[in-house]
């Protein structure tokens, strides 16, 4: 034996020799663990996405536990929605009862939308196809919505004008203005106009804000300058399937009677 095993023994001759084994080898490297963080970051990927688009050879388990022992990704529970008022619940509720009976009707509803955050957008659709889209002022009075409406709206009546479409917008001040008011007279001629506000049942228009948020935003992109971000959203909304308005359209019936058997409470949708 050589000097320092024996020295080793004499040290400690009751565990000389009984060290325990580390443990099984770990399978993922110190690089791959790396991609692992890096494809996380700012992205919505699931942990069997990320293992497959990196082809490692490992559980999706063995993913999630890289990404919680990483000090680079922060994992937080989000935060309840806010409970409806009285008021509220009252308003979705009285709203669902009045077209509870509606079925092809959603068909021909063409929702007029709003919103945005450092780019304001507005947008309007139904299950036959999408108006294109407009880049709209952070602040914007009757006048310049009214020229929307004729760039953007009017065209877009012209090629369904043989359907029976029905107007939905929200609360917001401009819909509200006289001028507005007569403006949206003589875009819809002789069809409907359906007034419903912030108190509505979810609609489907949330939905498709979301897929469009995802687009944009898919696989951690980032974005340099206000041009780029109105560029992406441009071709985010000319990559939606009509297909996938149609689906989104066709399950208003089904938001419409849970919100009754809710009695006008959240719904999963």
């Amino acid at each position: 034996r050589s000097p320092k095993v024996i020295n080793n023994y004499l040290k400690d001759p009751k565990t000389y020799g009984t060290r325990k084994s580390p443990g099984r080898p770990k399978k993922l490297s110190p690089r791959d663990e790396r991609k692992i963080v890096r494809a996380a970051a700012h992205s919505t990927k699931g942990c069997r996405q990320i293992k497959n688009d990196l082809r490692l050879n490992v559980g999706k388990t063995t993913v999630w536990r890289t990404l919680k022992s990483s000090p680079y990704i922060a994992r937080e529970i989000m935060e309840k929605i806010p409970s409806f008022k009285p008021h509220h619940k009252i308003a979705r509720l009285e709203f669902a009862t009045d077209h509870m009976t509606w079925n092809n009707e959603w068909s021909n509803m063409v929702a007029l939308t709003i919103g945005g955050g450092s780019v304001m957008i507005w947008e309007a659709f139904s299950s036959n196809g999408k108006a294109e889209l407009a880049i709209v002022p952070t602040r914007m009075n009757s006048n310049m919505y009214i020229d929307i409406l004729e760039n953007h709206l009017k065209p877009y009546m012209d090629r369904h004008k043989h359907e029976k479409l029905i107007f939905q917008q929200d609360n917001a001040s401009v819909h509200a203005n006289d001028k507005f008011l007569l403006e949206i007279e003589i875009v819809r001629n002789r069809h409907n106009v359906l007034a419903s506000g912030f108190t509505k049942p979810k609609s489907h228009t949330k939905n498709v804000w979301g897929i469009l948020v995802r687009k944009i935003y898919e696989n951690g992109k980032q974005f340099e300058n206000i041009r780029e971000l109105e560029v992406a959203i441009r071709n985010a909304w000319q990559t939606l399937l009509v297909q996938t308005l149609k689906k989104l359209t066709e399950s208003m019936p089904k938001r419409i009677f849970q919100v009754i058997n809710r009695n006008g409470g959240h719904t999963d949708y």
